[in-house]
């Protein structure tokens, strides 16, 4: 029998503040409580990733980073297994180019490669870390 690792993804439904997109990343909308948008540059600080399609005002199924499971986002350029991952503009997830003198936002591990516009498996993991 193979080792198995499971755990269970924590979901809590927010506001949709515009269209959301599928297995995109979501921020907290700053101008409505409970309400969440797609992140409007890279690198910003994503609580989860939206479950399906959702327009502006509709509720919206958010899989929590901090609640572990693991989550299918959308790659957003070339994406190699153990890559730490970052939110990419618009929602979509993307290696962490760690240039010097920056702060990463680290949304997950990437649990397998992934080309420009793939789905990705990826394990949550939020934290920031200063590329000194």
């Amino acid at each position: 029998m193979a080792n198995e690792c499971t755990a269970k993804a924590t979901f809590v439904t927010f506001e949709a503040g515009e269209a959301l997109t599928a297995k995109y990343l979501v921020i907290v909308d700053p101008s409505a409580d409970r309400q969440v948008i797609h992140p409007t540059a890279d690198n910003m600080f994503c609580i989860g990733i939206n479950q399906d399609a959702k327009s502006s005002g509709e509720s919206a199924n958010i899989g929590l980073l901090t609640g572990g499971g693991t989550f299918t986002g959308i790659a957003s350029g070339s994406i190699t297994r153990g890559d730490k991952l970052i939110c990419a503009n618009g929602g979509k997830v993307k290696s962490d180019p760690a240039t010097s003198s920056t702060t990463s936002n680290i949304i997950g591990i990437a649990l397998e490669s992934a080309s420009d516009t793939e789905e990705i498996l990826f394990i949550p993991l939020c934290y920031s870390v200063y590329n000194s």
